[in-house]
């Protein structure tokens, strides 16, 4: 009888520390477009898995620059993003999503400004999307990326 007890008490407790375990890991989000998680912390390592803006992580670990984390949709997989991809901060919505005007006339109001700020210096020059979106779309072959790093001695991108 007081082993089942000992036994009872023994698997309550090893419950209760992988249900604290789950919750107190932290919760982060894809705060760009979409990238991969690394099989290894460096910009060279193996693809595992793609994950896109918004979508959850849970942190494991840091290191440097990059963080272990274990997509929530797929907690098998273990890999590293970069630190700057990842925001503690709740993202809703989609990257692609186009901001209502109200949510614009918060932001500046939060920021202490109003829609007429600033209008001195958006006339003073022409923007030229077309541009942007045109060096967005270069692909560069990751072989080709780190001949020219260790050509140019350059420490693995950092």
């Amino acid at each position: 009888m007081k082993k089942s007890k000992i036994l009872c008490l023994l698997m309550f407790f090893v419950v209760l520390g992988i249900l604290t375990a789950e919750k107190s890991s932290k919760k982060m989000y894809v705060n760009i477009k979409e990238t991969w998680i690394k099989s290894d912390s460096g910009f060279f390592a193996k693809d595992l898995v793609r994950v896109r803006y918004g979508d959850q992580v849970y942190l494991l670990e840091e290191k440097g620059k990059w963080m272990k984390v274990s997509p929530v949709s797929n907690p098998n997989i273990v890999g590293w993003l970069p630190k700057a991809n990842l925001t503690k901060k709740k993202i809703v919505g989609s990257f692609d999503k186009k901001t209502s005007a109200e949510a614009k006339e918060l932001s500046l109001a939060g920021k202490g400004l109003t829609e007429g700020s600033g209008s001195e210096f958006s006339s003073s020059g022409k923007k030229n999307y077309a541009a942007v979106d045109s060096v967005e779309g270069i692909k560069i072959n990751p072989s080709d990326l780190h001949f020219f790093i260790k050509e140019g001695l350059l420490e693995d991108g950092e």
